[in-house]
């Protein structure tokens, strides 16, 4: 048993503007993840901004279809750290302080180093 399926006919047409995303002729805009934090603007030390489809374009990408991607690496904020165990912040992007639910763990005997966290 052999099944054809056609889905040429399924889009009416090939996706246009990549070149102009977020244009209103435009079938694509532009995008970047985000966490929310840095005003939006950078995720990992990392703003990443990518040429998606707009949701409502009644188009589709062509097979050979050229997905573009621009990079910029953002300047490290105390945002991008996290405390360490039994620590916390009080505030977003403060500093860490001994979180009082946590209870410390105990010295262990070394032999070599031994390293005292400080947060």
């Amino acid at each position: 048993v052999l099944i054809y399926l056609d889905f040429g006919e399924l889009h009416e047409r090939v996706c246009q503007g990549h070149d102009a995303a977020d244009s209103k002729s435009s079938d694509y805009e532009l995008w970047t993840p985000s966490d929310g934090r840095m005003g939006g603007k950078c995720l990992l030390g990392h703003k990443i901004t990518y040429t998606r489809r707009k949701r409502d374009a009644q188009c589709f990408n062509p097979e050979k279809h050229e997905h573009k991607e621009m990079k910029e690496h953002c300047a490290c904020t105390a945002e991008d750290f996290e405390c360490d165990y039994g620590y916390m912040r009080k505030t977003q992007g403060g500093e860490c302080v001994r979180d009082p639910d946590v209870e410390p763990e105990e010295t262990k005997e070394c032999k070599d180093f031994y390293y005292v966290t400080r947060g």
